[in-house]
């Protein structure tokens, strides 16, 4: 039995040696950051720059973006960009049904990102293609508007062309707003949200959404 285990266990650590090595041919390296780049900057209708990419398996087969700067000069910086998707799907070379995750993230209000133009088809011959993205967790992001900065966590979810707000919660020194909701309308932005704010009064509450509300900007 103890020699079966061990076989057993050998295979196993082949197998995600070999798995590893795969994962990183198709992931790594600085044509699949351009690449990633190229689609985000067509997607966001922004310049989108990587300083390096790099990947991992467990849980989930994820590519893991570092230093990722949205803008120019940059309103949007994330640290690291964790994108999570199936091995079938990664097989083709594609990137499905994605788990994102963004830690460390800064965001500079109004989001301009959310005046984006329609994305276009990657280029031919790209060494992956993100295709679809269901879930998104930021996690230590800084929200900053004007003078105010909100930092916090966050989880979304994207499902037919709605963001849904399942939870978030951000805090300035005594302040905090939790919110949950759907936006219909990323563009407007249109949705409902609720909100729930302690400490916080209703103007800067009011001056706050406002920045938030004109998303459309460049």
């Amino acid at each position: 039995m103890r020699k079966i285990l061990l076989i057993a266990a050998a295979v196993v650590l082949v197998l995600a040696v070999g798995l590893f090595l795969w994962a990183r041919s198709v992931l790594a390296g600085d044509a699949v950051r351009d690449a990633v780049a190229a689609q985000l900057t067509s997607a966001l209708g922004q310049p989108v720059t990587i300083a390096s990419a790099g990947t991992s398996i467990f849980p989930r087969v994820t590519l893991t973006l570092h230093e990722v700067r949205i803008g120019t000069p940059a309103h949007t910086t994330v640290g690291r960009l964790h994108v999570g998707t199936a091995f079938g799907a990664l097989v083709s070379r594609r990137i499905e049904q994605a788990d994102v995750r963004l830690d460390n993230a800064r965001i500079e209000l109004p989001l301009r990102i959310f005046g984006a133009g329609p994305s276009s088809a990657p280029a031919a011959g790209a060494p992956v293609e993100i295709v679809s993205v269901d879930t998104i967790g930021l996690r230590d992001v800084q929200i900053v508007s004007g003078g105010r900065t909100l930092a916090g966590d966050a989880d979304l979810q994207w499902q037919n062309g709605r963001l849904i707000v399942r939870d978030v919660s951000l805090a300035a020194g005594e302040a905090r707003i939790a919110a949950k909701g759907e936006l219909t309308d990323l563009a407007g932005p249109k949705g409902k949200l609720e909100l729930d704010a302690n400490n916080l009064s209703l103007v800067e509450l009011a001056a706050f959404f406002s920045d938030f509300s004109s998303g459309v900007s460049t």
